[in-house]
């Protein structure tokens, strides 16, 4: 709902699919997707071979020990009939011990692939620069790791090789540690460039204080649904998921500055009814994309309500100088009249209701 997308697991092409009318939306729920759930799986792969590397029949082929050893861990094994390895699918820290177990079982020499999905967008900050962090993890680990970008068409996977289970145990779990952990939020446009600070002091003291990369976007562009306004993230902050702790005192950082500049700033209060809310979301996104316009254009801060406000409402309209009394006449131009009727008898009947009042204003207003 969030990105306005259409999400759909086709089982019999093993792929998400994803549908929207933004290019943009789209891309936001795919890595959205990517990296809250689809990065938070493992895949592990165990080939068991003769130390030639001729294989060999896996050690556990009971079904029943397998589901055991599955349903205790949590993970999904699979081992196809006639074949000679198993796959493990779960968490990062479910698939090691359940491979762990797997190989205490026999004396076999053994291959290990681990595997994990990743937007593309992450590419450099997983490999860091020059591929540091990569060339690291291998060195300290001797393990082999290899990035499949797959041609442009979809994910970046991680492979992740090693035929030694301690030493592929501590890769992964280093490989881990790297991975992106992010947050993403809204604060006002209108409030970025103080945020931010003369030359970007203010949010590089903050970055380095918290080690933690801050990105600020404009999302005007964006496009807005059909029932009401939508703020979308505009702010990410973004570490190794080993630092990701962090993220929290950084985000309650950066949103008390802008709560801070927000106090300072002159507003302008105009009043609002729900029949006028009602009146502006009728004309969906027509009328959204409108507000952000008049945002942008005035450098302001509409506080527009998520939801139909009550009586006595108070619209608040947030910028500098006279920039939200500019915005505030904007406004009220794409507001509908509005007429207050004081009724001199109870009307209890739908129909008593059509003929004395919808009809009347329905041929006195055209």
């Amino acid at each position: 709902i969030k990105y306005q997308c259409f999400i759909n697991v086709n089982l019999e092409s093993q792929e998400i699919e994803f549908q929207s009318c933004s290019v943009a939306l789209l891309e936001m729920a795919i890595k959205h997707l990517t990296l809250n759930i689809l990065s938070n799986v493992c895949e592990a792969q165990i080939l068991f071979h003769d130390g030639n590397f001729e294989v060999c029949a896996p050690p556990l082929q009971n079904v029943k020990e397998l589901c055991d050893l599955a349903s205790r861990e949590n993970t999904c094994i699979m081992s196809m009939t006639g074949s000679m390895n198993y796959v493990v699918i779960g968490t990062t820290t479910k698939v090691v011990k359940t491979v762990e177990n797997l190989c205490r079982l026999t004396s076999s020499a053994i291959q290990i692939k681990y595997s994990i999905e990743l937007h593309p967008d992450y590419k450099d900050f997983i490999t860091g620069k020059k591929n540091g962090k990569i060339a690291r993890i291998m060195d300290l680990t001797k393990v082999l790791i290899s990035l499949d970008l797959q041609k442009g068409q979809g994910n970046m996977i991680i492979n992740l090789f090693s035929e030694s289970i301690s030493n592929a145990a501590k890769g992964i779990s280093l490989l881990r540690n790297e991975l992106p952990a992010e947050e993403s939020f809204f604060i006002p446009e209108a409030y970025h460039r103080p945020v931010i600070g003369t030359g970007g002091s203010v949010i590089q003291t903050i970055m380095r204080k918290h080690n933690v990369f801050i990105q600020f976007s404009n999302t005007f562009h964006l496009p807005q649904n059909q029932f009401a306004h939508i703020r979308y993230d505009n702010v990410v902050i973004r570490c190794p998921t080993k630092n990701k702790l962090a993220i929290d005192p950084a985000k309650k950082e950066l949103s008390q500055l802008a709560q801070e500049y927000s106090e300072l700033q002159p507003r302008t209060l105009i009043r609002f009814s729900p029949g006028q809310y009602r009146f502006l979301t009728q004309n969906g996104g027509d009328w959204m994309d409108c507000l952000g316009d008049i945002e942008k254009r005035t450098n302001s801060y509409v506080v527009f309500p998520f939801k139909e406000p009550v009586e006595g409402y108070v619209l608040e309209i947030r910028g500098n100088d006279n920039s939200s009394a500019i915005a505030s006449e904007e406004l009220i131009t794409h507001f509908g009249r509005e007429y207050e009727v004081n009724i001199a008898s109870k009307i209890e009947k739908f129909t008593d209701f059509i003929n004395s009042i919808v009809v009347p204003f329905k041929k006195s207003f055209g």
